[in-house]
């Protein structure tokens, strides 16, 4: 149906025709490579002497727009040397008292002033792309704050979180005055676990307020767990106010109560842990039976049930 086109054979001269478009793409390449360009291109932006002891209260941004001229090599290169870097020096800048704080507003036209001298010699600036900035510094101490792990832990039926320990459990963070007056820990990024029956230890990140920085970035958080065992106490029932608790017998006298307690804090149970009571208001001669409340003093127990929830009375004649 299609007539079939013959193969293609490349002759000297097709040869000869690439040679040629090759070497005229190499020097208008080098050609184009060495003229100048106006460019809009992002520097890594920073600051250099910073005063002893001082600290930026909000951190710049980490790169800064400039208009520049260059070679077409240089620009294409960007990025490969070293000075291709923007460092705002702050001792030439004039920092006034405010409150607190060290301040300076910092327009374009400065920030072109400050750099321009040292800028790389690769690129001819131009033009600052860069809103003004606000410079503002503050006294830079460092302070021991503690390690608040936010760790949730949720155990089968027969255990309970005996502790979660952080390690380490304090770190030294360091930053401007007016943010470390304001805080006594940090805390971990939050972790959940669920069914937990067995000692649990990871690593979790820290979370560093802003315009801080500290010593380390995670610490090690060890959660342990403890086994739990049942135990039942007999308490005699005690009467609220006192001074009624002789107008009054109680039946049952006594409540039996169920608890749990971790394996380890067994033995700190007594029956001094728990209190049964019953409270008497001005109405308890109007009804049949009061509401036994009892009340857990040791934070090692955990109330199951008790028996029984109401107590009858019989009132005693004056």
């Amino acid at each position: 149906m299609f007539e079939k086109l013959p193969a293609f054979k490349p002759t000297g001269n097709f040869y000869t025709f690439l040679v040629c478009l090759f070497i005229a793409i190499t020097f208008w390449l080098l050609n184009a490579l060495t003229k100048t360009y106006d460019t809009q291109v992002e520097f890594p932006f920073g600051i250099k002497n910073l005063p002893k002891g001082q600290v930026l209260v909000k951190s710049l941004p980490s790169t800064i727009k400039l208009e520049v001229e260059g070679f077409g090599f240089n620009l294409l290169t960007f990025g490969g040397a070293k000075d291709d870097s923007v460092l705002l020096d702050i001792s030439r800048i004039d920092l006034k008292k405010q409150g607190k704080f060290k301040a300076a507003t910092v327009s374009p036209e400065k920030i072109y002033e400050l750099i321009a001298g040292d800028f790389s010699s690769n690129y001819n600036l131009k033009k600052v792309l860069l809103d003004t900035l606000q410079l503002k510094l503050d006294e830079r101490l460092t302070k021991v704050v503690t390690v608040n792990p936010d760790i949730s832990v949720e155990t089968e039926s027969q255990f309970s979180v005996k502790e979660v320990v952080p390690i380490p459990n304090m770190v030294e963070v360091t930053g401007p005055k007016y943010v470390l007056d304001t805080i006594d820990f940090v805390k971990t990024e939050a972790k959940r676990f669920n069914k937990v029956d067995e000692n649990l230890a990871f690593e979790v990140e820290l979370l560093v307020p802003n315009n801080l920085s500290c010593e380390t970035n995670n610490v090690e958080v060890k959660v342990e767990v403890d086994r739990l065992s049942e135990g039942s106490f007999t308490l005699p029932l005690t009467v609220e106010p006192d001074s009624l608790s002789n107008k009054i017998v109680l039946v049952p006298k006594h409540a039996e109560i169920k608890f749990l307690a971790p394996v380890s804090l067994y033995k700190t149970i007594e029956a001094s842990s728990f209190e049964a009571r019953v409270i008497l208001d001005s109405s308890y001669t109007q009804i049949s039976k009061l509401p036994i409340l009892v009340e857990v003093n040791n934070p090692a127990a955990k109330l199951v049930s008790f028996e029984p929830q109401f107590v009858e009375f019989i009132l005693i004649s004056p």
